[in-house]
């Protein structure tokens, strides 16, 4: 909704209509009830960030927008939010298909199992016993110990990530903090992840023209995540300890060593800008690419394990007749 909003509406004024004009536009386009409060704004002269603040539009699309407009350049900054938001949207869509496909096979084979127990199991037993023959119940405990192991699991992974996510708890987090950065591969990982968030965000803000110490401030302001938070606060005290920016980076066990390597290089030649978005987008492709192969790796997995449990239900479904076999 608000990347449709931002691109259509700076089309329209990329084209020469007016705000308040494009907004009557808009009315026509989207519903009614979401944009009467902007055009009422701009009738009494509102800026166009504060009105888009008051519509609960994501923070640092507001601040963009709000940088841009005290420049004189709000079609620059609708352009850019725009941009942002539709890069971000479709980050978002292609995370949750690609976790959604593994869950919803996994819950669906779960259901089609629990249908085949309740309804066609009782009616195979009751067929085996009017012929006095009885079969092992192991492969049916494995099937069942298989499937309560994956769901325990996926439960376990669901609690522990909306804890890290979501609980503001400082001790917590700083626990969390200290593994996540503790364990070799994990370490590596959580590396990657947090030298390509901060330098996509730095460069957000350094776009917007703020300094680092600024940068970093509007970081904690508008983090949710509270371990990064964290992240944040303790480079930001750091520098705030006098540390150079340089060695502050060298220092930090956060931050991936072609990061610093990059960083280093930028301060250097006073490139930060240009070395931060060639960085944001090269890490990006390579954590695509590795996210993507490892729900790869998941999905077999997967299909294997399917394979196997369906194996395990046929064998159980048929080992009353090797017996009756046996008995002719």
């Amino acid at each position: 909704m608000q990347q449709k909003f931002l691109s259509r509406f700076s089309q329209l004024l990329e084209n020469g209509f007016s705000i308040a004009d494009a907004l009557a536009i808009m009315k026509t386009l989207f519903k009614k009830h979401a944009v009467d409060p902007m055009i009422i704004a701009c009738l009494q002269g509102q800026n166009f960030a504060d009105t888009l603040e008051e519509c609960h539009f994501e923070h640092r699309i507001i601040y963009m927008i709000r940088s841009s407009e005290q420049a004189g350049a709000l079609l620059q900054g609708l352009q850019k939010a725009a941009d942002y938001s539709d890069f971000h949207l479709k980050n978002r869509s292609d995370l949750s298909k690609k976790i959604r496909y593994p869950l919803t096979l996994f819950g669906l084979m779960s259901l089609i199992l629990i249908a085949v127990f309740i309804l066609f199991m009782p009616k195979i037993q009751s067929f085996y016993d009017s012929f006095n023959l009885s079969g092992d119940t192991d492969f049916l405990q494995t099937i069942f110990i298989i499937i309560g192991c994956l769901i325990g699991v996926i439960a376990l992974l669901t609690i522990l990530m909306t804890l890290i996510l979501k609980w503001q708890s400082i001790p917590f987090q700083a626990h969390v903090k200290q593994w996540l950065f503790k364990l070799p591969l994990l370490r590596s990982l959580m590396q990657k992840i947090f030298s390509y968030y901060f330098s996509s965000q730095w460069l957000i803000f350094l776009t917007c023209g703020l300094s680092l110490k600024e940068s970093l401030e509007m970081m904690l302001k508008f983090e949710t995540i509270p371990f990064i938070k964290l992240i944040i606060k303790e480079f930001n005290q750091t520098l705030e300890a006098g540390t150079p920016l340089e060695l502050a980076f060298h220092q930090s066990p956060y931050f991936t060593p072609y990061f610093r390597l990059t960083m280093a290089h930028a301060l250097t030649l006073g490139s930060i800008q240009a070395e931060l978005a060639y960085y944001s987008h090269s890490e990006f492709k390579q954590l695509s690419a590795l996210l993507s192969q490892s729900f790869k790796i998941l999905q077999f997995s997967l299909l294997m394990l399917i394979g196997i449990i369906i194996i395990l239900i046929y064998l159980s479904i048929l080992q009353p007749v090797f017996q009756m076999i046996d008995i002719i």
